[in-house]
């Protein structure tokens, strides 16, 4: 049986800044923000968030680094293909923010219902 995600952050990148999203299966939305896209700030966002079952990023020039640095950090991540996130890269209202949510909550589960 395959284990479902509890928890996931979610990290749009652009060149200088990274928009985050931490979601939990148990409440949805956790936190978001926007940090400088910097190892000391992605480092901070994972001291204070973290840890999560999984850390998902947008494929992109910083995702390499970005990924070792979360890969360092103790995380399972995902480096997703934008090209092939139909329900990202189709989106309408599209913002950093909204991408963050919507990666946080792509690989990891839905939110429970009583």
């Amino acid at each position: 049986m395959i284990k479902r995600n509890q928890s996931a952050l979610g990290i749009d990148l652009s060149d200088k800044t990274a928009n985050f999203c931490v979601m939990n299966a148990d409440v949805g939305v956790v936190v978001e923000g926007k940090v400088s896209l910097t190892v000391a700030k992605l480092a901070e966002v994972w001291r204070l968030h973290g840890p999560v079952d999984v850390v998902v990023i947008e494929a992109g020039t910083p995702a390499t680094w970005v990924q070792e640095l979360f890969t360092g950090l103790g995380a399972r991540v995902i480096v997703a293909d934008p090209r092939k996130l139909q329900v990202v890269t189709a989106s309408v209202r599209k913002s950093d923010e909204r991408d963050a949510r919507m990666l946080s909550g792509i690989f990891g589960f839905t939110k429970k219902t009583s």
